[in-house]
This record gives C-alpha cells, sequence and structure tokens, in this order.
C-alpha cells in the first residue's frame, strides 16, 4: 500500500486566515476613510459656528450701539466683560470663566456645556463676547461616529461573507487535488 503524502497546507486553515486577513483589511480602510469624513464634517460645522459668531457680534455691536441693550433671540449668549467683573450678559444662565481671550475659542461652562465664542475688546476697553452652545455640532458629530461605525460593521461582515464563499469556490479545485 502506497504511504499517503503528507498534507502541506490545509484548505479550512487557508479560507480562514483569507477571510479574517481581507475582512481587516476592509474594516481598516472603511474605518480610516469614515474618519476622514467625519474629521471634514466636524470642520466645516466650526467654521458654520464661526461664521454664526461673526455675524452675531456683528449684530450685537450696532444693536447695541443703537439701543444700549444686549440683543439676542436665545440662540446665542452675550456678556460684556471689564477685567474680572461681568458687566451685563444676556441670552444664557451658564456661567463662564473670566477673563477671556480675543477672538475664535471654545470654552467649557461651569455645567460642562461646551460653547464656541467670539471675543473682542471694545473702544471703551470693556470685553464684548458672543457665544454660541455646540451642543448640535456635538451631536451631529456623534451621529456621524455611530454611522461610520456601522458602516464599518456592514463592511466587515460583507467581506467576511464574501471572501469566505469565494474561498470556497477557489478553495475547492484544491482541495480535491489534494486528496487525489
Amino acid at each position: 500500500v502506497p504511504e499517503a503524502l503528507p498534507r502541506v497546507f490545509r484548505p479550512r486553515t487557508i479560507r480562514v486566515q483569507l477571510t479574517l486577513a481581507i475582512t481587516a483589511v476592509v474594516a481598516l480602510v472603511v474605518a480610516l476613510a469614515g474618519l476622514a469624513i467625519v474629521l471634514y464634517a466636524d470642520h466645516r460645522d466650526r467654521d458654520d459656528v464661526d461664521q454664526a459668531l461673526a455675524a452675531r457680534a456683528a449684530q450685537v455691536r450696532t444693536t447695541a450701539v443703537k439701543t444700549g441693550q444686549l440683543p439676542t433671540d436665545g440662540s446665542y449668549a452675550v456678556r460684556l466683560v471689564q477685567d474680572t467683573t461681568v458687566r451685563a450678559e444676556a441670552g444664557s444662565t451658564a456661567k463662564f470663566s473670566i477673563p477671556v481671550k480675543d477672538g475664535y475659542t471654545t470654552v467649557t461652562a461651569e455645567d460642562g456645556s461646551h460653547w464656541r465664542s467670539w471675543a473682542e475688546t471694545l473702544k471703551t476697553g470693556v470685553q464684548m463676547q458672543v457665544l454660541i452652545n455646540l451642543k448640535d455640532v456635538e451631536s451631529q458629530h456623534d451621529g456621524n461616529v455611530r454611522m461610520i461605525d456601522l458602516i464599518v460593521l456592514l463592511a466587515a461582515a460583507v467581506a467576511a461573507a464574501g471572501t469566505w464563499v469565494v474561498g470556497g469556490l477557489v478553495l475547492r479545485p484544491l482541495l480535491k487535488l489534494a486528496q487525489s
């Protein structure tokens, strides 16, 4: 009786390894693409908030000069700060730190909420600060991340199933050859 040839490779092991490798590569590529998309969307959303802040600051300056009041529709907050004292504020009950840097910054209120801020020192020496709550931007970010997570999982599942099926079809003739 002739001696059986030793099996050099196991088709099932190769199929599993191939499936895992391709699934990992697909998941990595989709995750990196998703990260790029989320970062782009975050940057665009922050730019939109900064543009809204600039527009609100112009409105506040114009209205404050005409009426002496700090206008707000509730979608943003306004503060006038002199040295370490808040002279006037409108639009929010959130408490923010003092002093504030001129220009755009992201600040955290005492309640933990994040706000985007535009501050400028006026000719009178008083600093005007206009703030917009970032809860909508953060909510959009969280939604984008959840969507990318789901897409990565779906892509990995499809890649694994496809590789398993195609791997079985490709390796079947090799298995028959090895058995004969």
